[in-house]
């Protein structure tokens, strides 16, 4: 189906300012990652920044998957604009439908902070990666940071304030985003939210370290940014019960030795 016009004006501007956020995506990460000649799964690709960026850098091969159908069918557009004949494609396909250890990596860039079943789906991660391969993982604001609801609040009050999310509660937030969306109606925001895991799923710090421990995967490298107002400010004497509010974003590196 065709995109309309003005939501794919506003994937242009969304996609242009996701370009200037990649290689501050790989500044985090550690070492320098090589992607030439390998095959590599971006999941929650979105608009394709990402996958444009490791197909321009040498990847042999890269599949963009995403849930959001309108982001697939804007991506493999561009596809056919600019990178015809090229060993891309973009994909809304189930992730148990790609092949098992195929992958000599996977990455993602905000993802995990809104995947629901987010255990289940990282053992099908796993699945899907090579002995050997290699999972480089950024996502955020966690829910529990101090904009972690990533923008939702402001539709019950217009100021920016940390942890306005979790004193205003999930169902003022729910509702008050449904009367914005009555009100002002149009084809880039056009749903309901009608519980807020169908968006975010609120997952603690310690849970995202539990699942991250669990995966079956080494963890080469493990890293914490804090609210960026506070970033030259070491707080990690924090107990974990006092960082979980300060934690923004995870940058983690990790491998399939097995």
């Amino acid at each position: 189906m065709a995109l309309n016009k003005n939501k794919e004006l506003h994937f242009d501007k969304f996609l242009e300012e996701r370009k200037l956020e990649i290689e501050v995506f790989w500044s985090r990460m550690p070492g320098n990652p090589k992607f030439e000649g390998k095959k590599i799964l971006d999941f929650g690709s979105g608009l394709g920044s990402l996958c444009f960026d490791l197909v321009s850098k040498g990847a042999f091969e890269v599949i963009g998957l995403d849930k959001d159908n309108d982001s697939i069918n804007y991506s493999n557009k561009l596809i056919k604009k600019y990178f015809e004949g090229g060993n891309l494609k973009f994909t809304s396909d189930h992730l148990t439908k790609l092949p098992n250890n195929y992958f000599d990596m996977i990455v993602s860039k905000d993802t995990f902070e809104h995947v629901k079943n987010l255990p289940v789906v990282m053992k099908e991660l796993v699945k899907k990666l090579k002995v050997g391969g290699e999972m480089y993982l950024g996502y955020g604001p966690l829910w529990n940071s101090p904009f972690g609801d990533h923008g939702l609040a402001k539709y019950s009050i217009p100021i920016k304030l940390p942890w306005l999310h979790l004193l205003l509660g999930e169902i003022k937030i729910i509702e008050n985003f449904n009367l914005f969306i009555d009100k002002n109606s149009n084809e880039i925001v056009p749903r309901h939210l009608d519980y807020l895991e169908s968006y975010l799923n609120k997952m603690s710090l310690r849970e995202h370290k539990k699942i991250l421990a669990n995966s079956g995967l080494e963890i080469v490298n493990f890293k914490i940014n804090q609210w960026a107002n506070w970033n030259k400010v070491s707080l990690g004497f924090l107990p974990d019960s006092l960082m979980e509010y300060w934690a923004r974003t995870i940058y983690c590196y990790l491998k399939k030795v097995i």
